[in-house]
């Protein structure tokens, strides 16, 4: 009696031992996780067009600057967009990220359209339909908007975010 006594009390401690040190484990891994995570800094880059011609492209330099202190995906996402005047447009861009030793380019198909369609081809490009993984160091962003089919005449804003994602 006493000796099942004792096993039932040994398992007992062992049991709450091991609960103890799996929520002990969660708890540690969750704090060193939080300090870990550092957040890429949201960007928005602003950008106006004047639209006066069918077609055409324009550069915009240093839009944003990323510092990464470490890996991190990232996304460029229309954010809104603010038209004024009567006319129709589809515009397409690409972003460039450029840092020390590389440069990468972002392609952003029929990122605004306004009273007409955009075809695209249906790929998933990392960057915009999905997260491109770019290793730590400091990036300019350089962003490259041209549009076609356009008539009539008027002007775009666009807010487009850079976002990071897990």
């Amino acid at each position: 009696m006493i000796a099942s006594y004792s096993r039932r009390l040994v398992v007992a401690v062992l049991l709450i031992g091991l609960i103890a040190t799996a929520i002990a484990a969660y708890t540690v891994l969750k704090i060193i996780r939080v300090e870990v995570e550092v957040k890429v800094p949201p960007e928005t880059i602003t950008v106006e067009l004047v639209v006066d011609s069918p077609e055409g492209s324009r550069v915009f330099e240093d839009v944003a600057v990323l510092e990464l202190d470490r890996v991190s995906k990232i996304r460029f996402k229309l954010l809104r967009a603010d038209s004024e005047g009567r006319f129709k447009i589809s515009i397409s861009g690409k972003a460039i990220l450029s840092s020390a030793g590389s440069e990468e380019v972002v392609t952003i198909p029929c990122l605004y359209t306004l009273n007409t369609t955009c075809y695209r081809v249906q790929v998933v490009i990392p960057g915009y339909d999905a997260p491109l993984e770019l290793p730590p160091g400091r990036y300019t962003v350089d962003l490259e908007l041209s549009w076609k089919g356009a008539s009539g005449e008027g002007r775009v804003i666009l807010e487009i975010g850079i976002v990071e994602e897990s």
